[in-house]
C-alpha cells in the first residue's frame, strides 16, 4: 500500500478484500486523434478536487510518474475546514493503480471508491467520518467504477450513486447496504429522453438537493444537453437550454449544498465552447456566458460549493468560476505539471501539481505562482507488476 500508513489510522479491513491487495496495474489512457475538425471532447481525466459545504476539500491526483501504468498510484489528499495544509488521506490496504473517485458525504465525511486494476473486477469503497483520518470498509461496487471524476456521488440520508465501467447506474440506500441497479446506459439511451438528445455515453452521476437521482452524458443531437432526472423509473431531460444548437457533452456534474453545477462542452473544432449551468433547490437552470475552447482540451474539471468551479485547460491555462452566476476568470502560465485546481480557503484557486513522489500546492500572488506546500509521498515502485 502507498505510504504514511501511520498517519492513516484505521486501515480498511478485510472486507475490502485480500484480492484488493493483490490488485495492481492501472487504467488505460485516453485521447483520440483529430483530423481537420477534432471530435467533441466527451470526458475528462480523473484528477479533480471536491469540496463540501463544511469547508473540507479533497483532491485526487495520479502520482509516480513512471512510464508503466502499474507503477503509478492514485492518491487522495484532504484539507480540513479552516486549514491551509493538505495531508495524505488515501485509505490503506487498497491498490490504487486503477484510480480513485471521491464523494463528499457530509461536513467531515467522505467516501472513496477505487477503480479496478489488473484482475479485480469490482470497486472497493471506503468511508470516513473524520475527513480521511480513518477509514471503514463499505459495500463494493460491482462491475467497477467508470473512469470519470464524477462516477460517484452522495445524496441526502447517506445515499450514494455510482456509474460503472459497463454503463450501469447503481444506487446505495445507506452505508454498508448492497448496491442495486437503477438503470443502464442502454436503457436511458433507448428512453424517449435519451432518443431526444441522442445519448451516446454517460459521464457523470449526482443527486439533486432534494435527493432525485441524476445522470449526465454526451449527446449527438442539438436539442438539449444530456442531463437526466429519474422519477418512478422514468427518465426526463432536465438540463438547461444550450446557447446555440450543437452536439454536447457534460464533462462534470455535482451537487454541493443546495446547488447543482454542470460543465457542458458544446460544438466541435473552432465552434467549441464551455458553459457552466446551475440549478438551486428550486427554480430553473441558469447558465454562464460561453468560454471558447476551440484550440484545446479540458484536462481537469472540479466543482466546488456554491456553484464555484475550476478547469485546467491545455496550454498551461485555467478557467475559474467564483460561484453561481459568475463569469469565467481565465488564468495563464500555470505551474508545470498542474493536474487540477482546488478552492483556496480565502476564495482564490490553488494549482496542484503531482510529479514523482512530490505533491505541491501553488497560489497566485501578485501575478506569480508560488509554492505554499510540498508533501512527499512514498511511492512503492515495483510493488505491483
Amino acid at each position: 500500500m502507498t505510504g504514511r500508513a501511520g498517519r492513516r489510522a484505521g486501515a480498511v479491513t478485510v472486507a475490502l478484500g485480500a484480492a484488493v491487495l493483490l490488485a495492481a496495474c492501472g487504467s488505460g489512457g485516453q485521447g483520440t486523434a483529430g483530423t481537420a475538425a477534432p471530435p467533441a471532447q466527451v470526458s475528462v481525466p480523473m484528477a479533480t478536487s471536491v469540496g463540501g459545504s463544511g469547508g473540507t476539500a479533497y483532491a485526487v491526483v495520479d502520482m509516480g510518474g513512471s512510464a508503466a501504468d502499474h507503477e503509478n498510484f492514485w492518491q487522495l489528499f484532504a484539507r480540513a475546514a479552516g486549514s491551509a495544509a493538505w495531508r495524505l488521506a488515501t485509505p490503506a490496504g487498497v491498490a490504487s493503480n486503477g484510480g480513485v473517485v471521491a464523494a463528499v458525504t457530509g461536513a467531515s465525511s467522505v467516501a472513496a471508491g477505487f477503480r479496478p486494476s489488473q484482475d479485480l473486477t469490482f470497486s472497493p469503497v471506503a468511508t470516513s467520518t473524520d475527513s480521511g483520518g480513518s477509514w471503514s470498509a463499505g459495500s463494493p461496487v460491482m462491475f467497477g467504477l467508470a473512469s470519470d471524476p464524477d462516477a460517484l456521488a452522495a445524496g441526502p440520508a447517506g445515499r450514494l450513486i455510482a456509474l460503472t465501467s459497463n454503463g450501469t447506474v447503481a444506487v446505495q440506500s445507506q452505508s454498508q447496504a448492497a448496491w442495486t441497479t437503477l438503470a443502464t446506459e442502454r436503457q436511458i439511451a433507448a428512453s424517449p429522453a435519451g432518443r431526444t438528445c441522442g445519448l451516446t455515453r454517460l459521464t457523470a452521476v449526482a443527486f439533486t438537493a432534494q435527493g432525485t437521482p441524476m445522470v449526465a452524458g454526451a449527446c449527438d443531437r442539438t436539442s438539449a444537453p444530456g442531463i437526466f432526472a429519474e422519477a418512478g423509473g422514468s427518465w426526463s431531460l432536465t438540463g438547461p437550454a444550450l446557447p446555440s444548437p450543437a452536439p454536447s457533452a457534460v464533462l462534470a456534474m455535482a451537487t454541493a449544498g443546495s446547488v447543482t453545477t454542470a460543465i457542458i462542452r458544446t460544438g466541435t473544432g473552432a465552434s467549441a465552447r464551455l458553459v457552466a449551468a446551475w440549478r438551486g433547490a428550486a427554480g430553473p437552470w441558469t447558465s454562464s456566458a460561453a468560454l471558447p475552447v476551440s484550440s484545446g482540451s479540458v484536462l481537469s474539471a472540479s466543482i466546488w460549493p456554491s456553484g464555484a468551479a475550476g478547469l485546467v485547460l491545455s496550454g498551461s491555462r485555467a478557467a475559474v468560476l467564483s460561484g453561481t452566476g459568475a463569469s469565467w476568470q481565465e488564468l495563464t502560465g500555470l505551474p508545470a505539471g498542474t493536474v487540477t485546481l482546488a478552492p483556496e480557503p480565502h476564495g482564490q484557486a490553488e494549482a496542484l501539481t503531482a510529479r514523482g513522489s512530490s505533491f505541491r500546492a501553488w497560489t497566485l500572488n501578485s501575478g506569480s505562482w508560488q509554492v505554499v506546500q510540498t508533501v512527499s509521498v512514498q511511492i512503492p515502485y515495483g510493488s505491483s507488476g
